[in-house]
């Protein structure tokens, strides 16, 4: 009877060695009241458990065995495995630290603790684990993957494309490794790459939603190389592939708004805004805010953006710098010829640096006049490109910055999760983003009360810090050359009446294009002069306008000008500019206004449907802002129409232009230091965070 036994627990055991665990259970069930007390036995019946899913069963083994034999680093690293599996996260890192003990040569223990570290989120602690298993094996495929992906959550992109390179060498067909590596390659910029291993992903799966994930991100990197066309062929295979997938739908119709390619328009809108869909939304809300203006779903998308994205906050500890001069520090990835950085340069050089020292943190490099002024301006300007997130706020709190200027929110390349993190004791969302954050740690948005009236400031998670007059700052130092520009030289018709818009193709909708060729029905002695824009874009807006039954040579583009300078000239030519929403003009309504051009613009609810709202009041123009479509066109057809008025019009702008201070950037810059002021002075009095007004 005891060599049966004996022969069944060999054979059990050798079942479980070869994987058939059901058997081997069955066996070890049978020898149970014989070999409870056996280390060995309980190891192999714990391991069968684990291999059937029945985890806390087979915590309970490997601890009997432990309580036997407690020197056996492959039970430790079983009973770490169960344990990560029923969550007890903790106490499997603390088995598999036993396991390393008893046998620092287990390669396995190490690359298992630094999953259980990534899956809290402690992606730093978990890397010395990856490596420790790769110096061990460097043929450990899984641990080159693991290693690569805690490399890419702490956004160390180069890093982490040599670890996914070292996993795809012992294994090309890895898919995960494939899909990390292209996306490391996006963050980088190398977008030609990215779309190669982005390939190669779909090409080794078969999961429906893995593969929708890709083909967006794929299909993202084509939009960077301008292949719009086959950006929104990738977008629409990610929606045959998951129908679900929110992520797909609103990049779909943003990529087909880049080409003003309106098919299907109105029905995916109609699938983004549903509501129970804008609560699963964590897209860019930027893009949302084109499409949208109702400002309870931007702000869902925002709150819901940043829970998926920055799981990590810092909660920054009540720290109380006291440095001579308040350390105010601008972020910004748009430090080169951006409409940001155009706007900002004067208000950097008048900051008064008797109070205030002004520090640029550059998230991305570039070149340029604009860029050269702006590394002139600053009292320290710091490129940042390389460095993470965890190093930038280091450095920030190393130079114990007391107000952090967020310039960028969810635009192109910005850097959220260094605010996440708490880059200094009072944060500011400014300018880049026209929206609320949606997060904690966002303390103060800057705005004024057109952009945010009083029964708004709810569809905010930071607190309203107003300035008078108007938000916008500008750069008196850029103004129109004095050289003559005659209509025929911008390519306009003389004698006509010219309607323009010079905004990007994206703050286009099929319902404000529509709207424009009512105006130019009525109007027939007109023209619409809109920027220049990707080919296929600007085809589809002369063929949208045939079938309103305009012609499609009333629709001018104009070249691109290299010199603001020229721009700002040649904008005189216009008669009147045409406002687009949601989404308005922001740093184009600017500049029209500075070059005496009115606009007519519609005012909704949201930051982004306000902006122009909020310059037009600063000048007293109240009387061209408006509030539904209807009134949109009249208003702009009867101006069109009424040569007189529109000559009123444009000489109240120009008188208002003197005595308004929306141009003078001493006095905006002296406003904004009040309210950096005021943030500072509550922080150090350690008073809540609160709604500041200048008056």
């Amino acid at each position: 009877m005891e060599l049966n036994e004996e022969s069944f627990f060999q054979s059990a055991l050798k079942l479980a060695d070869e994987g058939n665990f059901e058997e081997s259970r069955r066996l070890l069930d049978m020898l149970s009241k014989n070999y409870s007390s056996d280390p060995t036995f309980n190891f192999y019946f714990g391991l069968t458990e684990l291999n059937l899913n029945h985890f806390d069963l087979a915590v309970s083994y490997f601890l009997k065995s432990i309580k036997v034999k407690s020197d056996d680093a492959l039970v430790f690293q079983a009973l770490g495995t169960a344990l990560s599996l029923i969550g007890k996260s903790e106490e499997a890192i603390d088995a598999f630290d036993k396991a390393v003990c008893l046998n620092p040569n287990h390669p396995d223990a190490f690359n298992d603790k630094g999953v259980i570290l990534s899956r809290l989120g402690r992606f730093e602690e978990s890397l010395p684990c990856f490596a420790n298993a790769i110096q061990l094996d460097p043929m450990y495929g899984d641990a080159y993957t693991n290693y690569g992906f805690a490399l890419f959550s702490l956004k160390k992109f180069k890093e982490a494309v040599i670890s996914y390179d070292n996993a795809i060498k012992l294994n090309s067909r890895l898919a995960d490794s494939n899909w990390y590596r292209a996306q490391s390659l996006r963050e980088l910029g190398f977008h030609e790459l990215a779309i190669k291993g982005f390939d190669l992903a779909l090409a080794n799966s078969q999961d429906r939603n893995f593969l929708a994930q890709v083909h967006i991100n794929r299909a993202m990197s084509l939009q960077e190389v301008g292949k719009l066309e086959d950006a929104v062929e990738g977008f629409e295979s990610a929606l045959t592939l998951e129908s679900d997938e929110q992520l797909a739908e609103l990049f779909l119709i943003s990529a087909k708004m880049q080409l003003c390619n309106w098919s299907g328009f109105n029905e995916l809108r109609k699938a983004i805004l549903q509501s129970e869909n804008i609560d699963k939304q964590f897209t860019l809300p930027l893009n949302l805010a084109y499409i949208c203006d109702d400002i309870h779903s931007l702000k869902k998308s925002a709150e819901h953006f940043i829970k998926n994205t920055c799981s990590t906050i810092a909660y920054y500890p009540k720290i109380l710098y006291r440095n001579k001069k308040i350390r105010v520090a601008y972020f910004s990835a748009d430090f080169h010829n951006h409409p940001v950085s155009h706007l900002t340069a004067e208000l950097f050089e008048l900051h008064n640096r008797d109070h205030f020292e002004i520090i640029a943190f550059s998230l991305r490099k570039s070149t340029g006049l604009i860029r050269d002024r702006l590394e002139r301006t600053f009292d320290q300007f710091l490129d940042m490109e390389s460095k993470d997130d965890q190093e930038i706020v280091a450095i920030a709190r190393d130079m114990q910055i007391d107000i952090a200027v967020d310039l960028g929110g969810f635009t192109k390349n910005a850097r959220t999760g260094i605010f996440a993190l708490r880059a200094a004791p009072v944060q500011v969302n400014y300018l880049g983003y026209p929206g609320t954050m949606g997060s904690e740690f966002m303390d103060y948005i800057i705005a004024d009360s057109v952009l945010i009236p009083l029964e708004l400031k709810g569809f905010y998670t930071e607190k309203v810090a107003y300035l008078p007059n108007s938000f916008m700052p500008s750069d008196s130092k850029t103004m129109p050359t004095n050289k003559e520009t005659l209509r025929q030289g911008a390519g306009l018709p003389e004698g006509k009446f010219v309607f323009c818009c010079f905004l990007p193709a994206i703050k286009l909708t099929p319902d404000i294009f529509s709207s424009w060729m009512r105006i130019l029905n009525a109007v027939k002695d007109s023209v619409l002069w809109l920027s220049s824009m990707n080919a296929t874009a600007m085809k589809n807006l002369q063929k949208n306008a045939e079938q309103f039954g305009v012609e499609s040579d009333r629709i001018i583009f104009a070249a691109r000008e290299d010199l603001m300078e020229d721009h700002l000239n040649r904008l005189r030519l216009a008669d009147l500019f045409l406002d687009t929403y949601p989404y308005n003009a922001h740093t184009t309504a600017n500049d029209a206004l500075k070059v005496g051009l009115p606009i007519v613009t519609m005012m909704g609810q949201s930051f982004a449907s306000r902006v122009a709202s909020s310059l037009l009041s600063a000048v007293s123009l109240q009387e061209l802002i408006v509030h539904n479509i209807h009134d949109y066109e009249s208003l702009a057809i009867s101006l069109a129409n009424d040569p007189v008025k529109l000559k009123e019009i444009r000489q109240k702008l120009i008188d208002n232009i003197r005595t308004s201070t929306l141009f003078d950037t001493k006095v905006f810059t002296h406003n904004i230091e009040l309210l950096y002021k005021e943030m500072y002075e509550r922080h150090q009095n350690e008073l809540p965070v609160d709604d500041i007004y200048i008056v």
